[in-house]
This record gives structure tokens, sequence and C-alpha cells, in this order.
């Protein structure tokens, strides 16, 4: 009877190009990991700064809409009023008017600017920023 006997044995010839390719592979790791916390912090701080936008321009539509624009219309109107009877100038009365009209550009450029501001972050976010309900069904 014949017996068959195999011994292997691995000589470490390739060693250092191993380790080279080691060390290679541990610097990529490293910087794909700082590039992800790199990206991660500008979009953390391009949130902030939509944030902001956001809320800035959404306080400004709530002061043209609630206040401005309407005191300016009352103020035209009782400078054409004024005007009817004498009591005020052309040139008042159409500067009058034109704060009006200013006071309502105004607010749809800070509209635009918050439609602007919340597509910007929906577009970061990579959602929609509507308001989930609590109950999951609205």
């Amino acid at each position: 009877d014949e017996t068959t006997a195999m011994l292997g044995l691995t000589l470490p010839l390739w060693e250092h190009r191993n380790a080279a390719k080691v060390r290679e592979a541990e610097a990529l790791r490293q910087a794909a990991v700082a590039d992800r916390m790199t990206r991660h912090s500008e979009i953390e701080s391009e949130v902030a700064r939509l944030y902001f936008r956001l809320s800035n321009s959404q306080r400004l539509v709530a002061l043209y809409r609630d206040s401005l624009v309407p005191q300016a219309l009352q103020a035209m109107n009782a400078a054409e009023e004024l005007f009817r009877t004498k009591q005020a100038s052309f040139a008042a009365t159409v500067e009058t008017a034109a704060t009006w009209y200013n006071f309502q550009l105004a607010y749809y450029r800070a509209l635009s600017d918050h439609g602007q501001a919340m597509a910007r972050l929906e577009q970061v976010l990579g959602t929609t920023a509507e308001p989930r309900g609590e109950g999951g069904g609205e």
C-alpha cells in the first residue's frame, strides 16, 4: 500500500508588496471617510443657511401681508380721498400710490424668496418639506 502525503509551505517572498497594498487600501479608506465627513458638514451648513433664509423670508411675507401692505393701502385710499376733496396734491397722491405698489412688489419678492429657499432646501434634503400629519393618513 502506498501512502501519499502533501506538505504546503508559504514563503513570504512578496511581503513588502502586500504591505504596501494594505497601506494603500487603508489610506484610500481614510480618504473616503474624510470626504464623507466633509460632505456631511457641507450639507449641514447648507441646511442651516437655507433654514435661516426660509425663516427670514417667511417673517417678511407675514410682515408685508399682515401689516405693511394693508397700511399702505389705507394710506393710499386716504390720499386719494384727500386729493378728490382738493386737500392734497396730485404729487402726494402719486407718491402714496407708488409706496403701496413698492410694498406689494416687496411682498411678492419675499414670497418668491420663500419659494426658492423651500425648493433649494428640498433639493438638498432629497425630500419634500411638507409637514406630515401625526396620524400618518393625512
